[in-house]
Protein backbone atom coordinates (compact mmCIF):
# COMPACT_ATOMS: atom_id res chain seq x y z
CA UNK A 1 0.00 0.00 0.00
CA UNK A 2 1.56 2.98 -0.98
CA UNK A 3 1.87 6.20 1.38
CA UNK A 4 -0.91 7.84 -0.06
CA UNK A 5 -3.14 5.33 0.32
CA UNK A 6 -2.16 5.40 4.26
CA UNK A 7 -2.99 8.63 4.70
CA UNK A 8 -6.50 8.65 2.73
CA UNK A 9 -7.21 5.34 4.54
CA UNK A 10 -6.17 7.44 8.12
CA UNK A 11 -8.03 10.50 7.45
CA UNK A 12 -11.30 8.70 6.32
CA UNK A 13 -11.33 6.16 9.31
CA UNK A 14 -10.55 9.04 11.53
CA UNK A 15 -13.14 11.55 10.59
CA UNK A 16 -16.23 8.25 10.43
CA UNK A 17 -14.69 7.15 13.67
CA UNK A 18 -15.19 10.58 14.89
CA UNK A 19 -17.97 11.20 13.90
CA UNK A 20 -19.82 8.03 15.01
CA UNK A 21 -17.99 8.17 18.45
CA UNK A 22 -19.77 12.12 19.20
CA UNK A 23 -22.76 10.52 17.49
CA UNK A 24 -23.11 8.04 20.04
CA UNK A 25 -26.39 6.97 21.39
CA UNK A 26 -28.12 9.51 18.56
CA UNK A 27 -30.96 7.61 16.89
CA UNK A 28 -30.54 6.20 13.02
CA UNK A 29 -32.96 8.27 11.98
CA UNK A 30 -32.54 12.21 10.91
CA UNK A 31 -34.84 14.28 13.50
CA UNK A 32 -35.61 17.35 11.78
CA UNK A 33 -37.05 19.02 14.68
CA UNK A 34 -33.10 19.25 16.20
CA UNK A 35 -32.83 21.67 13.50
CA UNK A 36 -35.72 24.32 14.65
CA UNK A 37 -35.29 23.22 18.67
CA UNK A 38 -32.13 25.98 18.47
CA UNK A 39 -29.95 22.69 20.08
CA UNK A 40 -26.74 22.46 18.93
CA UNK A 41 -26.72 20.03 15.50
CA UNK A 42 -24.67 17.22 15.55
CA UNK A 43 -24.40 16.00 11.75
CA UNK A 44 -24.32 11.92 11.47
CA UNK A 45 -21.85 10.32 9.25
CA UNK A 46 -24.49 9.97 7.07
CA UNK A 47 -24.40 14.26 6.63
CA UNK A 48 -20.50 14.09 6.35
CA UNK A 49 -21.02 12.06 3.79
CA UNK A 50 -22.90 13.87 1.81
CA UNK A 51 -21.05 16.84 1.93
CA UNK A 52 -17.74 14.53 0.78
CA UNK A 53 -20.00 13.81 -2.38
CA UNK A 54 -20.35 17.13 -2.63
CA UNK A 55 -16.36 18.79 -2.45
CA UNK A 56 -16.07 15.44 -4.48
CA UNK A 57 -18.40 15.59 -7.74
CA UNK A 58 -17.52 19.69 -7.49
CA UNK A 59 -13.79 18.94 -7.85
CA UNK A 60 -14.27 16.19 -10.00
CA UNK A 61 -16.40 18.12 -12.55
CA UNK A 62 -14.70 21.29 -12.88
CA UNK A 63 -11.32 21.21 -14.71
CA UNK A 64 -10.30 24.27 -13.53
CA UNK A 65 -10.97 23.74 -9.48
CA UNK A 66 -9.40 20.58 -10.57
CA UNK A 67 -6.37 21.81 -11.99
CA UNK A 68 -6.17 24.55 -8.70
CA UNK A 69 -6.57 21.84 -5.98
CA UNK A 70 -3.77 19.68 -7.69
CA UNK A 71 -1.67 22.65 -7.92
CA UNK A 72 1.52 23.39 -5.72
CA UNK A 73 1.76 26.23 -6.35
CA UNK A 74 -1.16 27.88 -4.65
CA UNK A 75 -1.30 27.70 -0.71
CA UNK A 76 -3.64 25.86 1.12
CA UNK A 77 -5.10 28.77 2.64
CA UNK A 78 -6.56 30.18 -0.69
CA UNK A 79 -7.57 26.45 -1.49
CA UNK A 80 -9.56 26.23 1.86
CA UNK A 81 -11.31 29.50 1.32
CA UNK A 82 -12.14 28.67 -2.23
CA UNK A 83 -13.90 25.31 -0.53
CA UNK A 84 -15.45 28.03 1.76
CA UNK A 85 -16.67 30.02 -0.04
CA UNK A 86 -18.42 27.72 -2.63
CA UNK A 87 -19.91 25.78 0.25
CA UNK A 88 -20.39 27.99 2.90
CA UNK A 89 -23.28 26.25 4.42
CA UNK A 90 -20.70 23.44 5.64
CA UNK A 91 -21.16 22.05 9.10
CA UNK A 92 -18.75 22.22 11.61
CA UNK A 93 -17.24 19.02 11.24
CA UNK A 94 -17.08 19.35 8.00
CA UNK A 95 -15.19 22.78 8.20
CA UNK A 96 -13.10 21.29 10.54
CA UNK A 97 -11.82 18.14 8.90
CA UNK A 98 -11.29 20.40 6.09
CA UNK A 99 -8.75 22.90 8.46
CA UNK A 100 -6.64 20.13 9.41
CA UNK A 101 -5.96 18.57 5.84
CA UNK A 102 -5.39 22.62 4.89
CA UNK A 103 -2.62 22.59 7.57
CA UNK A 104 -1.24 19.36 6.65
CA UNK A 105 -1.48 20.36 2.62
CA UNK A 106 -3.40 17.62 1.74
CA UNK A 107 -6.74 19.30 0.53
CA UNK A 108 -5.65 17.52 -3.00
CA UNK A 109 -6.61 14.04 -1.68
CA UNK A 110 -10.65 15.17 -0.94
CA UNK A 111 -11.83 13.25 -3.81
CA UNK A 112 -9.95 10.10 -2.57
CA UNK A 113 -10.75 10.74 1.16
CA UNK A 114 -14.23 10.48 -0.08
CA UNK A 115 -13.99 7.35 -1.80
CA UNK A 116 -12.79 5.64 1.40
CA UNK A 117 -14.91 7.22 3.63
CA UNK A 118 -17.81 6.04 1.16
CA UNK A 119 -16.80 2.49 1.53
CA UNK A 120 -16.76 2.84 5.40
CA UNK A 121 -20.20 4.21 5.12
CA UNK A 122 -21.68 1.61 2.76
CA UNK A 123 -19.69 -1.66 4.84
CA UNK A 124 -21.30 0.63 8.43
CA UNK A 125 -24.72 -0.06 6.55
CA UNK A 126 -24.31 -3.17 5.34
CA UNK A 127 -24.76 -2.39 1.67
CA UNK A 128 -23.36 -2.94 -1.42
CA UNK A 129 -22.34 -0.46 -3.84
CA UNK A 130 -23.44 -1.08 -7.11
CA UNK A 131 -21.25 -0.03 -9.87
CA UNK A 132 -23.60 1.75 -13.21
CA UNK A 133 -21.92 0.63 -16.61
CA UNK A 134 -23.22 2.77 -19.49
CA UNK A 135 -22.36 1.68 -22.75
Amino acid sequence: MSLTKKVVATYSKSLFQNVKNFEGSNSSTFDVTKLASGDKFVPDVFIIGEELLLIRSTLVSSKKLNEFFNNPTYEEGQKLDVLLNIFPGLTTTMKSFLKVLCERTHLALLPEICDEYTKLLLRFKNAVHVKVITA
